[in-house]
Parts: structure tokens; sequence; C-alpha cells
């Protein structure tokens, strides 16, 4: 079956602001006033003792050779603070934020690994997690505890709530780890006789963002991992602070599933606008500023449109960049979803500032996601990322989606850590790579993961991608696609979302799952420019 374009005019216009060449050496202050980098960025991101066996500093060390040869200008790290001997969450509760978990390394460890990268331009992210921490955590354990020495201090530094009626629950908010017979984001306390809040796991209790005393610890925080020479990724900004009302929520009112949510998951049914997006917000100014010259990644999510909301938490005074559950949902790939995204993204983040994730540690490996009934998935999903890379903004690759790595079925499977009961999704997507396999890839330039380095290398020298406009296509189904520009390079980008051969009526066909970059410099792409701007000459303007 033919299907021919149909495209509106393109008709770009001068943008007030440029992008200078990329330098994302560690002279931070430097690069940060004179060459933002970061707005068209590479991030790598690992768990790192699922990367590598061991997951020491030292193993990620070893490993930088290859962070490099993909192309990367980050590396971004999974929480590697001091967490509990048994994790219930891959780190992500943490017990103390201005401690290294010993499996990891010691101090010294950690800043060779930032040197080493450094030495290969490339800078180290880490994962804070701010919003909530461990029970084990010192301030949590005299929160609970009246006869604890120190818990005048800290009594106040979590969400208590007295008991509801019938000893209920104070309200219905619903936990993103509960479960239909236990969805509460409430768990009681013997000790103290209260509730304690918690929008994640009830081992991860929720700090009360509204007491002065957490805001400047949390901002301390900040400041320490600035002063230790790493950028930062912010874990769930939006879901800092609270409404002090503690109202019921709301029954959802329309059939829209938040994006980081399954169809199934208790926040998926209740309207979330009790998490307090005002409060949260202005505080990310106070955020940014604690970081100083540290570059500042805000993960947003839980949101019916979580691109619109990521806008919001981006600016001069905010994080540098954000990044949402948009691209990162279950739903099954289609023209209709991807196209809606991509037109978010045109109206929200015109000027940059958007990260585009596609796979991460929460989601189900994207081979495996969204490509399963291609003939090759793992061609099909790194033609994908070739795709979304493409985008304004910078570009998160979770490790293994390169070599187009597969979700691991079995969660006990010794390659699998930190599994949750009742997340399969999540720990099929942080098993432990085929370093052989990994191997014979790059050493064979048709692979999939040869062909996505040479992709990411070309990326970086095209001012179309690093610094152009952006203009979303009008195109049939099942084909989405847009234009990226800059002052002498027009470039397109086409994806199949079908695991058909698509005619195009415009001089080519577009293989099942194919990202086609067309090129204005091309005469064999003419008749396509031609109907993509008829009446266009010289482009002349940046992001």
């Amino acid at each position: 079956m033919d299907n021919v374009i149909k495209i509106s005019d393109f008709r770009p216009t001068k943008l007030e602001s440029d992008m200078p060449q990329r330098d994302n050496s560690l002279n931070r202050e430097q690069s940060q006033k004179t060459n933002p980098w970061w707005k068209s960025c590479l991030i790598y991101e690992i768990i790192p003792d699922s990367f590598i066996e061991e997951g020491s500093f030292q193993d990620l060390i070893d490993k930088l050779d290859y962070v490099k040869f993909l192309g990367a200008d980050i590396l971004y790290l999974t929480p590697i603070t001091l967490r509990p001997e048994h994790s219930i969450d891959a780190g992500y509760d943490v017990t103390d934020h201005k401690s290294i978990d010993p499996r990891y390394g010691n101090w010294a460890d950690f800043e060779r690994l930032v040197n080493e990268a450094s030495k290969q331009n490339i800078r180290v992210m880490v994962d804070l997690v701010l919003s909530h921490t461990s029970k084990a955590h010192f301030a949590f354990v005299a929160s609970r505890d009246p006869n604890h020495p120190e818990h005048d201090t800290y009594k106040d530094w979590y969400v208590w709530e007295n008991p509801g009626s019938e000893g209920k629950a104070p309200n219905n908010w619903p936990s993103y780890f509960g479960t239909p017979q236990n969805p509460s984001a409430w768990t009681y306390d013997e000790r103290r006789q209260q509730y304690y809040l918690h929008n994640f796991d009830a081992g991860q209790p929720d700090l009360n963002m509204w007491n002065p005393q957490v805001q400047s610890y949390v901002l301390d925080v900040i400041r320490f991992w600035q002063e230790k020479g790493a950028d930062m990724r912010l874990d769930v900004v939006n879901c800092f602070f609270h409404d002090r009302s503690l109202k019921n929520a709301s029954p959802r009112a329309e059939s829209t599933i938040p994006d980081g949510c399954t169809a199934d998951n208790p926040m998926a049914a209740y309207d979330l606008s009790y998490l307090e997006q005002s409060a949260c917000i202005e505080f990310m100014k106070a955020c940014r500023k604690a970081a100083g010259t540290s570059v500042v990644l805000a993960e947003v999510a839980l949101a019916n449109d979580s691109i619109e909301l990521a806008s919001y938490y981006v600016g001069e005074d905010k994080a540098h960049m954000a990044y949402s559950g948009s691209l990162l949902r279950n739903d099954i790939l289609s023209a209709e979803h991807l196209n809606s995204v991509l037109q978010r993204i045109q109206q929200y983040f015109p000027k940059g500032g958007f990260c585009v994730a596609i796979g991460n540690h929460d989601f189900s490996r994207v081979t495996s996601r969204l490509f399963s009934e291609a003939e090759n998935p793992a061609a099909a999903s790194v033609q994908y990322m070739k795709f979304c890379s493409l985008l304004p903004g910078s570009f998160i690759n979770y490790y293994g989606d390169e070599w187009g790595q597969k979700q691991t079925a079995d969660a006990e499977s010794s390659t699998v850590k930190y599994a949750q009961p009742g997340l399969s999704h999540r720990n099929g997507a942080r098993s432990r790579p085929d370093w052989s396999a990994v191997a014979e890839q790059i050493s064979d330039t048709s692979s999939p993961l040869f062909q996505l380095h040479e992709h990411y290398l070309w990326r970086k020298q095209q001012p179309a991608i690093q610094s152009g406009q952006f203009k979303v296509l009008e195109l049939e189904k099942p084909l989405v696609g847009f234009v990226r520009s800059a002052e002498k390079q027009v470039l397109a980008a086409v994806f199949n979302t079908s695991n058909s051969v698509i005619n195009t009526g415009l001089g080519f066909d577009v293989e099942p799952y194919q990202c086609m970059v067309i090129n204005s410099s091309n005469p064999e792409h003419n008749l396509f420019f031609q109907a993509v701007l008829p009446t266009f000459g010289r482009v002349d303007h940046t992001l």
C-alpha cells in the first residue's frame, strides 16, 4: 500500500540565541557561559553494578574507552550514595546523601573516575534522590522514635499524620509502588503512632520539603556534590512538595494514563494535583543556584503531559534540561503517539532544554517494548534511537540499548540486580550485558552498535542537529518526521512506525522501522525538499 506524504510549508524565522561550538571540558564556569554544549549532549546512563560485574569506580574507569567510543559527553550513574545492605530499589533508598556506598569504592576512587573521565572529555553525572530517603536514614530513625535523643531535631523532617477515621490512612493518596490490595501512600508506624507518607515504596518515606530545615539539607547536598566535580540528575522533582491540607485525591476524570505509569498503577486512577507544582518549580531555582556550575538534569514524571510540565522546570534560573516519561510508556508504537510527542516538544521546548529518553532503569527495554514484532528487533530499536536522537535537545542512551539488549524475562536471573516483586518491567531492564557479544558488535561495521556509534559521531558534526530550528512535518501514517535547519544546512528525519515498506511518492521508500535522514544537499532528495520547502531559500536561524 502506497502512502503519500502531505507536508505543510516550512518557513523558519530567525531566533534570538545561538549555540556556540561544543566544549564540555571541566572548565565549568567558562563552558557554561560561552559554550552550552549540554543543549545537544549525549548522556550514557548506567546502573554501575549491572553495567559490569562489580561496578566499582575502577571497573568504570576501565570501561571509559567504550563510553568514549560510543560518543557520550556525560556518564550518568544511578545512585552511588549509601543505601541499606539489601536495597529495595537499586539505591533509590538513600541512607546518607554525602557518603558513597562502599561497593563502588571510596572518595579517592570517585575522584579518580571524574579525573579519568575528564581526560576523555566526558563528564560524570550523579543521581541525587532528594524527595525521599530510606527508612534507615539517620533523620528518619530519629523522626519515628519519640525516645531518640535527636527526635526533636528531626521530628518534622518527614510527613507524619494522625490516623483517619477508624484508624485508617489520613487520605486516599496512592503509592507508585502500591498494589490492588494496598494502594495507599501511607504506612502506619507503631513507634510514633502515626502514618508517614511515601509516594513510592514504604521503605522510602517522603521528606517534608515544606520544612525549611529539610530544604537547607537538600541544598547542602547539592552543593556538596557540585564541589566533588559532579553534574547531577535530580530524581522526581515534581514530587518534592505535597498539598498540606491533605485533601483526598479526586478520581481521574479522563482516561489518560500519566506518563511514567502503567494502566494498573494505583496512581493512574487519581488526579495527582496534590503534588504541589508551583512550590516544586520555585524550589528548582534554589536547586539550580546551589548547583553552581554543575549541569542539572531534572526528572519530571507522573503527569498527564509531562513534557508541558517539564518545560516549567527548565530555564536560565532553573534546571538546564529536563526529561519525562513521554517516550518511555509501555504503549504500542504508533505514529499518532509519536507525532503527538513531537508536537509537544515543538510547542513547549522551541529553544531546546528537553532531554529525550526512550529507555531507562524504570521501564522495559525499548527493543522488547516496541519492536518485538520486527524481523530484527535490535536493528529496529537502533533506528528508532537514531531518529529520536535528532530531536532538539540532549539524548539519553540507557546502557545496552545501543546494541539492542532485550528484556530479561527471568527476574531471578543471576544477571538481574535489585529485582522487586511485581515490577518485571523494571527488573528485566536492569540485567548485565554480555560483553563478549558487545565486543563482536564493536568489530562488526554492519552491527547495530557500530552503526549507532557512527551515527552519534555524525550527529555531533551537524549544525542543524546541534543548533538548528525544529519543525514537525505533517506526514501520513505510519510515517512521522521533522526538519532541523541551521544557516547552511537543512536535514529532515522520517521514521516508519510500521512493519511494512512505505512508498512516499517522493523518490524513495522507507523500510520497516527505518529512520531515513534526508539532506537538502543530496540531489537525490530534491523532490522531497521541493515538497517540504516550496518557496524556501536560504536558512538563517538557530536555537
